[in-house]
Formats: C-alpha cells, sequence, structure tokens
C-alpha cells in the first residue's frame, strides 16, 4: 500500500528520483509521465479519457478500468452496491452494536481483542498471501486450480455457483470497461483479493476507534484549559492523518492502495508528490498520526500503547513484505557487462558520477600500492554489530571502554559529587567530539593535515583514511557512552507510575530515543561508511550532488531528529543537568553543521545543493501567500545572522572546521526466497496400490572422481587401502563438483500421484529409509507441474510423465511406466561437502518410495607440499569453474572469462560471496571474508589474492628450527646464543658425504656485550654511547680453516653488524661510555652448493646467513644486557636461485632464508635489519645481479623488490623467536623464570 520507497526508484540522467519501471521492449504504449500510478482518469489534448494499461506476468497487455477506494465505494450513495458491501456494512454494525451492548467491565477487554485480531489479519495474514503471491503466485495459482474464473459453458468448471457470485459481485461494482469473462485471471483475482481486503481494513480500523471510546473517560481534576490542548492536539492529528491518507491515494490511487503490482504491472512512468515528497513511507509514518491524535482524545495509555503495538506491526508489515516485492518488481540489478564490452567503455563512463558519493575506480592489479585519490572501497566495515571484530583494535578499544564506563556508572554511588563528575565528563567529550573533531575536519579540508601526516611516514592515504575512522569512532562511542552514564547517575526510579505525566514522559522519552536510532540508521544506509565518516574530506569527491534516503525529505536530518534522542533522555530523567547536556549537545551540532559541513559543501558542490528539502518544499506549498513572505523574511535574517558571526568568527581565528554531507545509493538487500516447506510426516491411506519397485531415481552431474583417486595416491592411508577397489560390478563411486547442477531421473507407474516430490538430502540426517523425517529445507522439486500452490517447487522440472513402453525396458519388466527429469540447482543445493542422497515421496507426504545412489559433494584442495608451485594462472584457471558453480552459471552475473567482472547481483546478495568464499576456504587454506569477494569483482583479482595470502601466511620450514637463548656466559652484561639446525634436505648427504667433509647446513654463534663503561681518559669526548663491534670466525667453523688474526670478510661482517645496530640502539641515553659486542661463530653455513659441477665455486653466499644471524643474536644480548632501545631488530635472508627442475630448464624462485648449499646456482640474495614494530630498516646488503630474473609471469615485481620484501618476511619470522627470548630474559631478570631460551 505504502509506495514513497527509496528502494523502489531509481536516479535518471538528471538526478532526479523516477520509479523504475519493468521495460517492454514489445509494447509500443507511451503515455505521458503520469503524477500517480493505478487507474488514474487522464485527459489527452482533446478533452478524452486516456486508458490505463495493465500487463501481466505473461505479456498480456489489457485495459484496467477505473475504480474507487473502499469508502466511497461502502458509503457513498452514487456508487453501485453488491452483496460483499452489505455484509462487510452489516459486519461493522455489529461491532457497533456489540459495543453497545456489552458491560461496562468488559467492553475494553473485548475490543482489545477484537482490535487486534483484525490488526494480526491485516499484518500477518495479508501479509502472509502477499509473500506468497510474490514468490510463488499462490492465489493466482489457486484461481488457476479452482478454475473459479473460468465460464462453466466450457465444462472445466466444477464451481459454477462461485463463479456466477464473482461475476455478479464484479460486474456490479465495475459497470463501464470491465469484463469478467476477458479479463485476465490476475486481475480477477486482484479485485477477488481487493475484497477481502476492505472487510479487513475497515473492520481494522473501525474496531479501533470503538476501543478508543471504550476506553475515553476525562482525567481526574484535569484542568479545563489541559483539555482543551489535548482534544485541538488530538484533532490537529487526526485531520493530518486524513490528509495525509487522502493526498497519498492521489498519488499511488487503487492499484497500489490495494497491491497491484503483486499481481500485474501498470505500464506507465511515476513520479511522486505531495504527501510523498514529506516523509518516507508516509502511510506507515507520519499516516498513523491520527491513531496518537485519538490517544490523545481518549486520555488512556491503553489506546497509546495499542496504537504502538500497531504502529510497530505496520513496520514489520513493510519490511517483511512490501519492501521485498519492491525491490525484486522495480528494482533489478542491472545487466552486467561481457569483456568485449567493458573493453569499449571509456575511463568517463567507468567513473560516471554516482548519488550523494563517487563510486570506486576500478582496481588496479594489486601487485604494488598506489596512491588514489578515490575512495577505497569498504569491505570490512567499521559499524554495526554484525561487524563487531574483536581481532581488530578499534572494536576491541570500544568494548573495553564501554565496558570500563558502565562499570565505573554501576559500581560507583550516585552521590551529588559523583554526578557532577559523570556529567561533568560528558560535557567534556561533546565538546571534544564537536569541537576538537570539527578542528581536525577544518585542517583536513583545507590543507589535508591529516593526510599528510601519515603520507609524511611513508603511508598511503587510505591508512591515513583508516586511521581517521577509528579515531571518529572511537570519539563518537565516548560521547555517547559519557551522556549514557550521566543520564543514568541523574535517573531516579519513579515510585508511582500513575502520578502525573510519569508514564507519559517516559513513554515518548522511549519514543524520542527510537527515532534517534531509526535516524542515525537512515543516514548510514544513505551514505554509507565513506560519508558517515566525513570521506570526501579524504578522497576527491564528485562534482554533483543527489539526495537520496532520508535526505530526499531533509537536508539535514541530524540537525533536529540527530539528537532526538537526547531530549528523550531530559523528559525520561526531568532532570536540569541532563537538560543543560541536551542544550549544549544541540548548540554544538548546529554550529558543527553550520560552521563545519555547509562550507565544505559549498566548496565542494557549490550551485548543486539545494535550498529546500522535500518536506519544506511540502510546508511552503501549504502555506498562504502572506505567510511564505513573512518565511522569505525570517530566513533572510537568519542568513544575515549567520554570515555576520562568520564573518565575527573569520577575523577572530581560529574558525571552526568545516565539514561536509556525502551520501551514497541506498542498498536494500534482497531477502532469500524460500519455497514451502514439507513437513508432515504420515503413511498415506492408498500406499498399498503402488510396488516400490516400479520406482527408481538415477542421478548425473559434473564428474569428479579423479579427486577419490587422487586421495589414494597420496600416500595418507595404508598400504591395503592404496590398492584399487575390488568392485563386483561396473558402478563406481559418484563425485559431484562443488554446486554443479545435478540432474536426477526418475520412473513411477503411470497412475502415480500427481503431488509426487523429490527431495536432497544428507544420507546422515535421515535413519529411515521408508519415512522421511527431516524437513527438506527448500531443496526439493515436484515431478508434475501444476500440482502446488507455487511456482519455486517447479523450477528445475525438465520433463514429467514421459510413457516408457514395456518393450523399451532393459529388466523385462511388462507393465509401462513414467519417467521424467528434475535438475536441483542454486539454492536447492547443498553448498558444503558431504555425502547426499535424493528421496522420491509420495503424494505431498513424506513416505519414500525410492532413494538415489548416495554420492560425494567434494571441493579438490592444494595440498601444503604443492604450495610452492602455486602460481596465479592454475590459480585463475581452477578458480574459474568454481565460481561459475557458485554463480549458478547464470549468464548475468557468472564470468565466461577470469578477467570479466562479477554481476551487480552478486554484491546485493550476499549468499553468492558466501558460497565462494566457502569454496575458496576448502581448496587453498585460505579464509576471506564474503565482502573481499565481492570487491575483488573478478576471477584474476581474486586469484591474486589467494597467491599472496598464501605466500605471507606461508611458515618458513627453516624458521622452525632456529634455536635462541639468552645469559649464557655470566661474565658479561649480556649474552645469546643462536642455532639454527641442519635442514631435512641434506640428512641424506651428511649421512653419506662425496667428500671428507660433510656438507654443512648449520649456523651456530654466541654473542657476548660488554657495557655500558666508562670510556678512556685519552678518549675523545662522544656526547653518544660508542659502539664497536667485533666478528671472529672459529678456525673449526667452516670447510677452510680460519686464521687467529681477522681477515677482511670478518670485518665486513663487523662494519654490516655495526651498520644495523646504530639505528635501533639510544646512543644519547649513555655519553662518554662504550659498548663492545663479540661474535664467535663456532659453525658457519658453506658458502656455495656442496656437489662437484664446476660451476658451484661461486661467490660465498654463506656470509649474508651469518650476518642475518649475528644481528638476532645482538639484538637478544643487548635486550639481555638491559640496553634501551628502539625496537627488536631480526635478520632476515632472501635469495633468488635457478635450480634445475625436472624438465632440465632452471628457472629462477625466490627463496627465504636460503642455505647454500641446497642451491646450485644463487643469481642474488639480500640481507636486512628490519624492526618490526616501526617498520624500518636498517641495513641493507644486496648481492648478486637480479635485473634479468624473471620470477613468472604472475609476479610483476622486479628481482630487486622481491629480494626486498622476501628478506623483510624471512626477519619477521626471526621476530618471534627473538621476542620471545627477551621475554624470557626479562623474567629471569625479575626473578620469574629460573632459565631462559626460546625454541620454534
Amino acid at each position: 500500500m505504502d509506495r514513497g520507497l527509496s528502494t523502489s526508484t531509481r536516479i535518471d540522467d538528471e538526478g532526479l528520483r523516477e520509479r523504475n519501471v519493468a521495460s517492454q521492449s514489445t509494447s509500443t504504449l507511451s503515455p505521458e509521465a503520469l503524477t500517480a500510478t493505478g487507474d488514474v482518469e487522464l485527459k489527452d489534448k482533446t478533452g478524452k479519457d486516456c486508458k490505463t494499461f495493465g500487463r501481466t506476468p505473461d505479456g498480456t497487455v489489457f485495459t484496467v478500468p477505473q475504480t474507487h477506494d473502499m469508502v466511497s465505494q461502502l458509503l457513498s450513495p452514487s456508487e453501485p452496491k453488491n452483496l460483499s458491501d452489505v455484509i462487510v456494512l452489516a459486519i461493522l454494525g455489529a461491532h457497533i452494536l456489540l459495543l453497545w451492548q456489552l458491560p461496562t467491565g468488559a467492553k475494553v477487554p473485548v475490543f482489545a481483542i477484537i482490535y487486534l485480531f483484525w490488526r494480526a489479519a491485516y499484518n500477518a495474514g495479508i501479509g502472509w498471501l502477499l509473500h506468497n503471491q510474490s514468490h510463488h503466485k499462490t492465489l493466482v495459482r489457486w484461481a488457476e486450480k479452482t478454475k473459479v474464473f473460468v465460464n462453466p459453458a466450457t465444462g472445466k468448471n466444477p464451481h459454477p455457483n462461485v463463479y456466477n457470485f464473482f461475476k455478479r459481485e464484479l460486474e456490479t461494482k465495475i459497470p463501464h470497461d470491465y469484463s469478467f469473462d476477458k479479463a485476465p485471471i490476475e486481475y480477477n483475482t486482484w479485485l477477488v483479493f481487493r475484497r477481502l481486503v476492505d472487510l479487513i481494513l475497515m473492520c481494522d480500523f473501525v474496531s479501533y476507534c470503538l476501543f478508543a471510546i471504550a476506553c475515553s473517560h476525562h482525567p481526574v481534576n484535569e484542568r479545563v484549559l489541559m483539555t482543551v490542548l489535548r482534544w485541538s492536539a488530538g484533532i490537529v492529528l487526526v485531520l493530518f492523518n486524513l490528509w495525509v491518507k487522502l493526498d497519498a491515494h492521489r498519488v499511488v490511487k487503487d492499484f497500489a492502495w490495494y497491491w497491484g503490482d503483486f499481481f500485474y504491472l501498470i505500464d506507465q512512468e511515476l513520479t511522486f508528490d505531495g504527501v510523498f515528497e514529506m516523509a518516507p513511507h508516509p502511510m506507515y509514518s507520519v499516516g498513523y498520526a491520527g491513531y496518537y491524535g485519538i490517544s490523545l482524545m481518549a486520555a488512556s495509555y491503553k489506546v497509546l500503547f495499542i496504537s504502538i503495538i500497531a504502529h510497530a506491526a505496520q513496520f514489520a508489515f513493510l519490511v517483511l513484505v512490501e519492501n521485498p516485492h519492491i525491490d525484486k518488481t522495480y528494482n533489478p540489478p542491472p545487466s552486467r557487462k561481457r569483456s568485449a564490452e567493458q573493453e569499449t567503455v571509456s575511463v568517463s563512463s567507468r567513473t560516471a558520477e554516482s548519488p550523494i558519493a563517487p563510486t570506486p575506480i576500478d582496481e588496479q592489479t594489486p601487485h604494488a600500492p598506489t596512491f588514489s585519490s578515490s575512495p577505497p572501497q569498504s569491505v570490512h566495515e567499521l559499524l554495526g554489530f554484525h561487524n563487531l571484530d574483536l581481532y581488530r583494535i578499534t572494536d576491541t578499544s570500544s568494548v573495553l571502554i564501554q565496558f570500563l564506563v558502565f562499570a565505573l556508572t554501576v559500581l560507583t554511588p550516585s552521590t551529588p559529587w559523583y554526578q557532577f563528575l559523570f556529567v561533568a565528563n560528558a560535557a567534556v567529550w561533546r565538546l571534544w567530539f564537536s569541537i576538537g573533531v570539527g578542528y581536525m575536519l577544518h585542517r583536513q579540508s583545507n590543507h589535508k593535515a591529516w593526510t599528510r601526516h601519515f603520507v609524511k611516514y611513508g603511508e598511503t592515504p587510505q591508512e591515513a583514511w583508516n586511521q581517521w575512522k577509528g579515531t571518529y569512532h572511537l570519539s563518537m562511542i565516548m560521547c555517547y557512552a559519557s551522556f549514557i552514564a550521566a543520564v543514568w547517575k541523574m535517573y531516579n526510579f519513579p515510585a508511582d507510575w500513575g502520578y502525573g505525566l510519569v508514564l507519559l514522559r517516559h513513554v515518548l522519552g522511549a519514543g524520542l530515543i527510537s527515532l534517534q536510532i531509526w535516524t542515525s540508521v537512515s543516514i548510514y544506509e544513505s551514505l554509507g561508511e565513506f560519508g558517515w565518516f566525513y570521506g570526501d574530506f579524504f578522497f576527491d569527491g564528485s562534482s554533483k550532488l543527489t539526495y537520496n534516503g532520508i535526505y530526499r525529505f531533509l537536508n539535514n536530518p541530524e540537525r533536529v531528529l540527530g539528537l532526538a534522542g537526547v531530549w528523550g533522555a531530559v523528559l525520561i530523567t526531568s532532570s536540569g543537568a541532563i537538560t543543560f547536556l541536551a542544550l549544549l549537545s544541540h548548540i554544538l551540532s548546529l554550529a558543527f553543521i553550520q560552521f563545519i559541513e555547509r562550507p565544505h559543501m559549498q566548496k565542494l558542490y557549490g550551485q548543486s545543493l539545494r535550498q529546500d528539502a522535500g518536506l519544506v518544499k511540502s510546508l511552503k506549498k501549504s502555506l498562504p501567500p502572506t505567510l511564505r513572505q513573512l518565511h522569505g523574511s525570517v530566513d533572510k535574517i537568519f542568513d544575515e545572522s549567520f554570515e555576520f558571526i562568520e564573518e565575527i568568527i573569520e577575523t577572530a581565528r581560529p574558525k571552526l572546521a568545516n565539514g561536509v554531507n556525502t551520501f551514497v545509493k541506498d542498498t536494500t538487500a534482497l531477502f532469500q526466497s524460500y519455497p514451502a516447506r514439507v513437513t508432515i510426516s504420515r503413511i498415506d491411506e492408498d500406499l498399498a496400490g503402488y510396488d516400490s519397485r516400479d520406482y527408481s531415481l538415477e542421478v548425473e552431474g559434473t564428474d569428479s572422481s579423479s579427486l577419490a583417486e587422487h586421495d589414494q595416491s597420496t600416500g595418507r592411508e595404508g598400504a591395503n587401502a592404496r590398492m584399487p577397489l575390488d568392485r563386483r560390478g561396473d558402478l563406481k563411486n559418484l563425485v559431484f563438483e562443488y554446486g554443479a547442477p545435478i540432474q536426477v531421473k526418475w520412473t513411477a507407474p503411470l497412475n502415480h500421484s500427481k503431488k509426487d516430490w523429490i527431495g536432497l538430502y544428507k544420507v546422515t540426517d535421515n535413519t529411515s529409509r521408508e519415512v522421511t523425517r527431516v524437513s527438506s529445507q527448500g531443496r526439493w522439486i515436484a515431478v508434475n507441474e501444476g500440482a502446488y500452490d507455487n511456482l519455486t517447487c517447479e523450477k528445475g522440472i525438465v520433463k514429467s510423465d514421459v510413457v516408457i513402453k514395456a518393450t523399451q525396458q532393459q529388466d523385462g519388466d511388462k507393465r509401462d511406466l513414467a519417467t521424467g527429469e528434475v535438475i536441483f540447482s542454486g539454492d536447492k543445493l547443498f553448498w558444503t561437502q558431504g555425502v547426499f542422497e535424493f528421496r522420491y515421496h509420495h503424494n505431498a507426504k513424506h513416505n519414500v518410495m525410492a532413494i538415489s545412489r548416495p554420492f560425494e559433494i567434494r571441493i579438490g584442495r592444494y595440498e601444503e607440499e604443492d604450495d610452492h608451485e602455486l602460481t596465479q594462472a592454475s590459480v585463475e584457471k581452477s578458480l574459474l569453474p568454481v565460481i561459475r558453480n557458485c554463480f549458478d552459471r547464470d549468464p548475468e552475473i557468472a564470468p565466461e572469462a577470469v578477467d570479466e567482472s562479477f554481476g551487480s547481483l552478486v554484491e546485493r546478495d550476499g549468499k553468492f560471496a558466501k558460497r565462494v568464499v566457502f569454496a575458496v576456504h576448502q581448496m587453498f587454506g585460505v579464509e576471506f571474508a564474503p565482502g573481499v569477494v565481492q570487491a575483488d569483482g573478478t576471477v584474476r583479482n581474486l586469484a591474486w589474492r589467494v597467491c599472496n595470502a598464501k605466500r605471507v601466511l606461508r611458515l618458513d620450514l627453516r624458521g622452525l628450527n632456529l634455536v635462541l637463548k639468552t645469559g649464557l656466559i655470566p661474565s658479561a652484561s649480556g649474552s645469546a646464543y643462536l642455532e639454527y639446525e641442519p635442514s631435512a634436505s641434506l640428512a641424506a648427504a651428511r649421512s653419506s658425504p662425496k667428500s671428507l667433509i660433510p656438507p654443512s647446513s648449520a649456523l651456530k654463534l654466541a654473542c657476548t656485550v660488554h657495557g655500558p663503561k666508562p670510556l678512556p681518559r685519552s678518549a675523545t669526548f662522544s656526547p653518544n654511547l660508542v659502539l664497536t663491534t667485533h666478528i671472529k670466525y672459529a678456525p673449526f667453523a667452516a670447510r677452510k680453516r680460519k686464521g687467529h688474526i681477522r681477515d677482511a670478510s670478518e670485518r665486513d661482517l663487523g662494519v654490516h653488524l655495526e651498520t644495523a645496530l646504530r639505528g635501533v640502539i639510544v646512543a644519547e641515553r649513555w655519553p662518554k661510555s662504550g659498548l663492545d659486542i663479540t661474535i664467535t661463530i663456532l659453525e658457519a653455513e658453506d658458502d656455495r652448493w656442496w656437489g662437484d659441477a664446476p660451476d658451484s665455486h661461486d661467490a660465498p653466499w654463506g656470509m649474508m646467513n651469518v650476518l642475518a644471524g649475528c644481528i638476532t643474536a645482538a639484538s637478544a644480548a643487548i635486550s639481555d644486557a638491559r640496553i634501551d632501545c628502539l625496537d627488536l631488530i631480526a635478520g632476515g635472508v632472501a635469495a633468488i636461485v635457478a635450480d634445475e627442475s625436472e624438465d632440465g630448464e632452471a628457472k629462477p624462485k625466490l627463496m627465504l632464508d636460503t642455505d647454500p648449499a641446497e642451491h646450485k646456482a644463487i643469481l642474488s640474495a639480500c640481507v636486512v635489519a628490519y624492526m618490526p614494530s616501526r617498520d624500518e630498516i636498517t641495513e641493507i646488503w644486496l648481492k648478486g645481479d637480479s635485473s634479468k630474473a624473471l620470477l613468472g609471469p604472475d609476479d610483476k615485481r622486479s628481482g630487486h623488490e622481491a629480494l626486498l620484501d622476501g628478506a623483510v618476511d624471512a626477519a619477521r619470522g626471526a621476530h618471534s623467536v627473538l621476542a620471545e627470548a627477551v621475554r624470557e630474559s626479562a623474567e629471569r631478570f625479575a626473578g620469574l623464570a629460573p632459565g631462559g631460551g626460546a625454541t620454534q
């Protein structure tokens, strides 16, 4: 009935909001754009009536006759009357007579029950009928099955009396331009449905009024002035309600008033004016003002509470019934463009203007971070309980802070001192939230100060945006949490709820709080996360501004409605302190809008800012000319006053910060529809006439049986279990692809019930093979069309009741049988892995006649040992068919190629993304959020994300053998011992060496720190700590014996180590002091490959690993010596190697923490000293030539970039062991642990 939905409109090229109308390419009808929908009387240029044309779902075009509203039909003497009108009037009269006859004490409870019954019939009964009509065409199917609209002369109507009754009733009500026999069945069904609606709505309203009369009374000791005000306000609200209903009916007419688009559509364009520009869903929001007016006139809390219940039920009807249908009918997702079309689209068209805020530009290939002025696409949003993520520091801080505030509120007494403290705290946080945040936005608007700060440290604008969101979010939470705490302290529980206006104040206060919550939710739905956090202060916005959602009616809803809950708290508490907080909050909010948001919006959007919102326009139209002139004068005074204040603030400096209102498109998620469930389980009486051997089911699907064969060859099973199966027939295990459609062929006797159906179940769900005792949950298909009252259960029927002659049967049976095929796909499948079966059921019940062979749904998984071979091309090849299955192989959304974008329905319906997320998790062991799939938009982007996640999450096998201990040398200020155990790949070489000295892949070294200690008197004055490093190989540490005097390589290592440590030690803490760091290498890794190939004698690569170990050990020893540092520093090594593969080709490959003894050819290597907490590198040593190294077709990084990234990743792995060793050192120093050490 209520058609003023923002979700059911579209935005044309001029930025105007219009209703989406289903395109009819075959229709040549082009009437002028109408001001209303439905049965309107239009005049053409000659003054003649224009016809209104309707269109049924099958494309039938018919003339829609003119009808009238229910009140005119029932009460107007000029309108023709029929038997149904008499019945409705008689029922209404019975209600009135019942009120007259009932005793006084029984009137209120009886009419409360009567009204609640009619309200339930309205919202629940009509809602259920409309829901089924929208999803399954149930009412039309009932009419088709019963054939009540078929002429009895044809001999096909079994109910001629009902036909004659309907024909007489409807033709009496519509004497012109209507023929009962020629009208489409959808239109006739709608007319019959109207009569039921007339009865329910009229009884609903009349019973409410009679209940109000039964409850009405004059309050004791009420003054005359209060009585006059109460009745005046009530009458005004009732008159306003009447105007809303009349104006809404003028706009939508009978077609939308009686939910006509659930049955057929009108070939007209729609524009909404009048009351639909005044409020969202006017008939369901402000259209219920009369209920509260009647409550005032009745002076009864009972009427008020039952009005609130009715209003809430009406909103539930809107959300659960009307909005999903409007989304499906008038706001379908746009068609997806194919790859060929996308290549021809210009950049300007891809970045076309969008409502409120610009959409992100096409994503760059995510191989390297790029600085962009476009807003980032939100995946992991911040607001809402469903977005709460305790792994995110902002959410964790928010929860802990609120818990702390409310714990202090509850545990502290409500004395005057504590009350003052909590009120002052709330005032401070409100000042910070308005003035402090406003100042930061002002700096960001004029100077990009916030973004510049993060860019200065190498961060991206996206990181600055994320940090700002966290700051604003925490400030907002503290502002309102402190206010709620102050309200708690100032609130006193009423001793007598019936005294004075106590109960009314609480009801009105709760209503205002609900209004603020609804306003905030509506603002967030209109603006999105981008607009809520003032995104166009940080990213370039569109130069054109359009309005949708709540902003269609109000320019700044937060100006008044945004703080309604604050004034609701004032009503509830009746406290002067809370009134002060509310007044302060409102003044600061108005100042924020006027001096911060408004200037920024004018600078950003200019002339596209509108002066008057829809509500203001409606009010101005209703004012007489004299009041319009007065309103213009008042506006001029206010504008001049604000300009004067702005000039004062401009000259006074610093001025308040600017602000912005930026909006994004209205989005409403589609409600997922399911067919009716069959849950009743009972034995049918006629089962004795059927033989279960005549029933059978055969299953066919996309075969994935190779997965089972692969599992048997993995070696995880025993020796006997890996042998081929000894089959006693030609049947093989059925293993199907995840999400692929499954075809089911059935056979049954010729006399089988037309209501037989086939359901899909897990094998383990049913313990009985005779009766199914669990619900199918919508995963079922009827075997014949037209047997059920919904269309959903018929989706998937391929053919039915094809006769198989006895001579065609292979088993030699002499009876003819019927066969058919159905296909299970989409929502009728289980979107998980497991073993399933199909069950054939008899006559709409749960008696099982046949069960199919069990089959398995499985997703192929990449083995961990194959991860190093994972390339983006192979991931794309594996993902494409899986994603197509997840998208139901729908050509509108399922991509044909890896670079083809997903359809827009993927963004609107989250079930598709959830299917893909599950499949990726099972295939690659990487878990993503559904929003990631929607943000990536193509298979290629998702494949890159999978490869990158696998690379980031991959564990370095060598790092698992790192041992680091501290405090082993008591005479030193600090000490550490580091050891890399030999890798498993060289175990065979060590056990049977080809040379006298076996290859070594272990690294063992000891580090001691002495100091800080005073410098000698002869030393030059130094304001900072003087650092000395000394690295020495033990004579037996390497293949080539070292001398007692340090050689050039050892001195070079010392210089690199000193450079790395200077960037981490806080040297200014120890002037005129020295620090000696000595490292003894007990066992060093080989410098080169240990084979006998002639090209194995290359550069000494083992020194790179030695330096990385020295850096990590020195950091642990320095921490053990209690020397202040900026951060722990860890060493990491990465190398590009070119080992021969099985095909004999040497392919470059990036390896972390490389052991030179394992690789024949190392092209280049890099070692870094890295501080993870500060994300800084203090030393880089790069060796070799990586300019010609091609890492692969999917890796676009240069060799140097890949080396640096890999070395940092290796350092992060060593840092975890280093942090554990330092922690144990601190515990030992504090006496908490007897010894220290860490092993990973």
